[in-house]
């Protein structure tokens, strides 16, 4: 018989270490942005249907200085990724009101002009972990 010590355990390690549990890699995130102390949100997307509209993972990460390391765990396949600095710490990435481009530093795992679509972003993950370098910028 199963404790509730042993489910409380098992939740906590499939929740706090994926890669264990899917045997997924690790994608690391090199992120350079403006200076600053506030959070970068990174958006995780696994379809060119839920891009932009439902994310498989969200995290935040606290920034520092102007470089700044995220590690996240997946299990292999094809993914896109958004991030953002949250320069005015309201958890949202604020936009221009007359063309709707982001105002706050932004970027995909790949320069684009203009927003971001999955085929311009996309990339695959197999099961070796990899690092990616990233640019926050203001495109304006």
């Amino acid at each position: 018989m199963v404790s509730m010590f042993h489910r409380v355990v098992f939740f906590a390690i499939a929740l706090l270490c994926p890669a264990l549990v899917a045997g997924g890699s690790e994608l690391k995130l090199d992120v350079a942005h403006p200076e600053s102390d506030k959070f970068i949100y990174v958006a995780v997307y696994d379809s060119a249907e839920n891009f932009r509209e439902t994310m498989l993972r969200g995290l935040r990460a606290q920034a520092t200085g102007t470089q700044t390391e995220i590690l996240i765990s997946l299990p292999p396949g094809e993914y896109a990724l958004l991030l953002f600095l949250d320069l005015d710490d309201d958890g949202e990435i604020k936009t221009n009101k007359l063309f709707g481009f982001p105002t706050e530093p932004y970027s995909s795992v790949r320069p684009t002009t203009g927003m971001p679509e999955w085929e311009d972003t996309k990339f695959a993950l197999g099961t070796d972990s990899i690092t990616m370098e990233v640019t926050l910028e203001t495109p304006f």
